[in-house]
């Protein structure tokens, strides 16, 4: 087994050659700089990342792949859908991904159970896209509506009347009857 290697990614766009993996595997830290987590706030719309890291493992995987595990976190800045006020995020994330040869993912990804088909995807030239991998995983991770802690909706919010529905009158002609 290998020694934990510190990749520094300029960008999440880091990939590693398949056939260059050692056959028992690899360790891999991945720490973003500067540029990484500024294209990370561009690609997300973010205010602000402060850190984003990953320890993954590579071993060999089924179908003649790859399988990735590990755990990736990131502070990171989002926008609260109520108040508009940018707020401070931790996100820590799990993840499994099997890599195949691209020319068997189709046939590989067809026979699989449902819930592994969805872990499955191919090689990108023969190479495994972990930066993508990475920067997928965390914006899957975030909150879609988030709300910064202990802010509330203003009160009486959505209790405008409703406008009936047009077969209101219907419905109270059938209760009468």
């Amino acid at each position: 087994m290998s020694d934990v290697s510190i990749v520094r990614l300029s960008s999440f766009e880091a990939r590693l050659n398949a056939q260059k993996i050692s056959r028992e595997g690899e360790d891999i830290a991945f720490e973003a700089d500067e540029d990484a987590r500024k294209e990370l706030v561009e690609t997300l719309e973010l205010p602000g990342v402060s850190a984003v890291s990953a320890k993954l493992e590579i071993r060999r995987g089924p179908y003649r792949g790859w399988r990735v595990t590990g755990t990736i976190l990131a502070d990171l800045s989002q926008v609260c859908v109520v108040s508009l006020e940018p707020f401070d995020v931790k996100v820590e994330t799990e993840l499994a991904v099997n890599f195949v040869p691209e020319n068997e993912f189709e046939s590989i990804a067809a026979h699989a159970e449902d819930e592994e088909a969805e872990d499955i995807e191919p090689f990108e030239n023969g190479d495994i896209p972990i930066g993508a991998l990475i920067r997928d995983t965390i914006s899957l991770s975030l909150d879609p509506y988030p709300r910064k802690p202990g802010v509330e909706l203003p009160e009486g919010f959505g209790d405008e009347e409703k406008t009936p529905s047009p077969f209101a009158a219907l419905q109270q002609l059938k209760d009468r009857g």
